[in-house]
């Protein structure tokens, strides 16, 4: 079935075939900033009129720990406001729910 384009997420995605080449999502919207974005799509652009956030803190060996704003999280994923998800252990970047957890990974490295 097809949904109307107007009914369509407003997020414009790569094709397999080349990556230079974009097109609108083709997933029902209704969710994310005035319903505009499908669910997956959404979840990139978490507003800020969210209202609960949690403040995580980075480590990556090229600079000091820093707080980041996290809008939400699990076990693999954290998102961020106004960025969307990342993964929480990355070969540059990992994030702490705590300063002292951050500081302790920072110690061993």
């Amino acid at each position: 079935m097809m949904i109307k384009k107007s009914e369509q997420c407003v997020q414009r995605v790569h094709t397999s075939a080349t990556f230079n080449h974009t097109h609108q999502c083709s997933r029902k919207n209704g969710y994310g900033v005035d319903g505009l974005y499908c669910k997956q799509h959404a979840e990139k652009h978490l507003s800020f009129k969210q209202k609960e956030t949690y403040t995580w803190y980075t480590y990556d060996r090229w600079s000091d720990i820093e707080s980041v704003e996290i809008i939400r999280f699990n076990d693999l994923s954290v998102w961020i406001a106004g960025q969307g998800r990342v993964n929480r252990v990355s070969d540059m970047i990992t994030y702490f729910p705590s300063k002292e957890e951050a500081y302790r990974f920072a110690e061993k490295k």
